[in-house]
This record gives structure tokens, sequence and C-alpha cells, in this order.
């Protein structure tokens, strides 16, 4: 069943509440008599829906008709502030939501969701289709059960009870998802994970790559045994001096380089025999400038790279897979650009490791990944710009997510508030003089009472 519209009338009617009165003779009276001689009341009526898409029509009752009267008017001019109060929801059922909720993220560029999050969306939404049953309508989903559904996930099994930071991901991520029932789908009217506020988590610190760890990463890329030693040097380098996320950095083209200006630009690519479809996270381009050196290194990678190709950092081979395997519609949405990528990142490390210890944990694991030398570059970028220039050069949507995720307490501005707090001490405390310079011997801060000008009694100041 499609929408349809209720109709807006709100009508009023007289009910009476006794039979009719009679005259003196036993006859009833005329019936333009009884409004003063028989009980009666006021009734307001309009159309409703209902749970499960029912459709209802309240009442409410008054005993004067100037009450009854401004009560209409003003459900009436309610409905026209709202008229989608007047449409009745399509019945659809859960199940049939994910199903369509799939299909329209998947769509056109503006509607579409990446990948990771598409599938991130769809997992949460499957696994609230497993709490509250896939049949259920879709209307009758209230805020009471969005509760009790985030409550049976919160206590569930001690030994796979999720973190406070899993459990606000799905929060979020059904929001989001049911946001969408509301609009553009039109299903249901109020969202009911709306109200369901984030429960409040101590954040992770950021990791800072310090330079000292860059330097060591670089000159464990440089001293690799295979020849994939200059284009490790100038892919870590290109994340730590532009920011640029992993993707940013896998689509970077030569022609994003401009190596007269110092800048690299992340752009839109579109589907060509050279260059493969994709868009940036925030679906803006943006130009960043880059160090010299980053240039001088990329300047000497595009000496080694094969005539014609567009790619900084995706080989030659790869992107002919790639492409073939699109063609073929064999290529997942989301899929690594690089093989063994993580596998090769993590023998850097490994071996940088043996200069910069703090590189890797007790166990031998990395302690940084590649995201975390973006977050540093944006971190280095904060000590000497604005917020404001901050955020569009990382192509953040709002000041705010630069803030909490991406500027980093750094060693150098921590130990400027070490000086800072030590100066404010020794601001307070006494100054230290030479006594061999004061009167005495006695500096004159530290002067002994005896030395001090004795105050004048009240006697003494009395004219």
């Amino acid at each position: 069943m499609g929408q349809h519209l209720m109709t807006h009338k709100v009508s009023i009617m007289r009910r009476w509440m006794e039979p009719p009165p009679k005259g003196q003779e036993g006859q009833p009276i005329p019936k333009h008599l009884w409004p003063r001689r028989r009980k009666h009341v006021w009734i307001v009526r309009w159309f409703a829906q209902g749970p499960g898409g029912k459709i209802m029509r309240p009442a409410r009752t008054f005993s004067d008709r100037n009450e009854a009267e401004v009560f209409r008017a003003q459900k009436m001019a309610e409905f026209e502030r709202a008229p989608q109060q007047r449409k009745v929801q399509r019945r659809v059922t859960l199940g049939d939501f994910i199903v369509e909720f799939v299909q329209l993220r998947t769509g056109p560029r503006g509607q579409r969701l990446k990948a990771t999050s598409l599938e991130a969306s769809r997992y949460c939404l499957e696994r609230f289709a497993s709490y509250a049953g896939k049949g259920t309508q879709l209307v009758t989903i209230s805020p009471a059960i969005a509760v009790r559904f985030i409550s049976a996930i919160r206590e569930g099994d001690s030994k796979k009870r999720p973190s406070p930071a899993t459990v606000n991901r799905l929060k979020r991520t059904l929001r989001a998802a049911f946001s969408v029932a509301v609009s553009p789908l039109g299903y249901i009217r109020e969202n009911p994970f709306l109200g369901i506020r984030s429960d409040r988590v101590a954040q992770p610190a950021i990791r800072y790559v310090s330079p000292t760890e860059f330097t060591a990463l670089v000159e464990a890329a440089r001293t690799r045994k295979d020849q994939a030693d200059l284009w490790w040097e100038s892919f870590l380098t290109v994340c730590y001096t532009a920011g640029l996320r992993y993707g940013e950095a896998l689509n970077l083209t030569w022609s994003d380089v401009d190596f007269e200006g110092d800048e690299i630009t992340v752009s839109t690519k579109t589907e060509s025999e050279h260059t493969l479809d994709w868009t940036p996270k925030d679906y803006e381009n943006r130009t960043i400038p880059v160090p010299s050196e980053t240039i001088a290194l990329l300047a000497r990678l595009q000496q080694n790279c094969r005539k014609g190709h567009a790619y900084v950092f995706l080989p030659l081979d790869r992107f002919e897979l790639i492409k073939a395997a699109m063609k073929k519609e064999l290529w997942p949405e989301g899929r690594n650009m690089i093989n063994n990528f993580n596998r090769g990142f993590r023998s850097v490390v490994e071996h940088a490791a043996r200069q910069a210890p703090s590189l890797i944990d007790k166990s031998g694991k990395p302690t940084v990944s590649i995201h975390d030398l973006r977050r540093s570059a944006i971190t280095n970028w904060s000590r000497f710009a604005n917020i404001q220039t901050v955020m569009k050069m990382a192509g953040h949507s709002s000041v705010g997510t630069t803030q909490r995720y991406y500027a980093a307490a750094t060693q150098d501005q921590l130990d400027l508030i070490r000086e800072a707090s030590r100066a404010a001490v020794l601001v307070g405390q006494p100054r230290q003089s030479d006594p061999k310079v004061t009167q005495n011997g006695v500096s004159g801060v530290e002067k002994p009472r005896r030395y001090a000008k004795k105050s004048l009694s009240d006697k003494e100041l009395r004219p």
C-alpha cells in the first residue's frame, strides 16, 4: 500500500446526554427547545494514524461550544503546518527497509556510501533486525524498542561485551540509517534512535609520530633489500608532509603534483583509459602546500615511472589488473588497491624500531599506522597555522573533527607548558640577591622583622 493523504477535516458535533425532554402533558417538546432543556456536550473529531499504520479517529469532548471551536481551529492550523502528519505511512517491514536502504546507498553520488560505511550500516541494521525481527513493521518500532535493544547489547555476554566506543558507534550508525526512513523515504515520521545519546567515553591519546621516529622510518625504507625503497620513502614522506589519507595517496596522479609550485592536489578522478573512477571522502578537491624536499623526492620517483602511466603510487601492472577486473565486474568496491601493503609497512616499522624503539611495543607489534602519519602532519600544521586553515587542508567538514581526533599534544609543546609553570612558580618566589650588596647583609625582600619600619599606634595617629 503506497502513501495516501488522510482527510484534513476536523469536525465538531453535539452529543445529547439525556433522552428528549417532555412537557407538562408528557409530550416531547419541540427540537428547537432541546438545547436549553437537554444536557449535551460538544465533540471534536479528526483522523490520525495509530500503531501499525491503522487509521484512527480520536475525539475530544468539551462542555462549551466556544472552547470546542477554538480547539478545532488549533487542530486545523497544526495540520496546515505539518502536512506530513496527514499521510498514511507505507507498511514496510524492517527486512524490506534494510534491502531498500542498501540499494539507495549504492546509488548515484550524493546518496551512496563508501563500501566500508555501507557494510557497517548493513551490519548494524541486521543486528537490530535479529533483535526486533525482520517482519516487524517499521512504523511500530518505537524509541522504547530502540532503548531496550541498546541495553541488551550493552549488557550482553560478559566475555563478548562491547566497549562503550563500540556501542556509541552502533547508536550513530542506526540513527543515521533510520533517518533515511524518515527522509527521503517517508516510511516513518520520527527516528526511534534520535533521542538516544552517546555514552561519555575517554578519548584515546592521538599517536603522534615525532620527527625522530619519522626519520627512522625513512632510513629504514631506504635500506630495504628490495626495489621498493624509493617507493616507500616517497609514500611515507607524502603522508607525513601532505597529510593524505591512505586512499588519497594511492589515487594521486602525476597531474596532481605541481613541481614548480610545491603543491599536491587531492582531486576527483573520472574513469578513463588511464584513470579509475574515484571521489575524495569529503567530495571536495583541495590543494596542499608541501616542502620542496617532498617534491624533489617525487621527481626522483617519476624518473623510474613507466612513461604514460598516470599514477604516482599505484603500479602499472596493478592498475591494469584492477581495470580488467572492473570491466568484468569482478572488483568489489573497497578492496585494497595494493597487495600486501600492511606486511610491507610492518617490515619498514620493525626495521626502523632498531633506531626508534618507540615504534613497536613489548610484543613487537607496530605502535604506528599510516593514518598516524596523517594525524601527525595535521598536528604539525596546527602549531603554525590557524585551525580553520588546518581544517581545510585536512579535508574535514568541521573544526571539531580536527581538534578532537587530529591535534595531538607534542613533546615540545608539553615542554613549553612545563616551562610556563616553572616561570609562574619563580615569579611568586622571593627574589634572591647578593648579601654583600644589600644593607646589613640582608636582601630587601627577606629583611628580618627587626629592620622593618615600626607601624604607628592609634595613640600616635591622633592629632
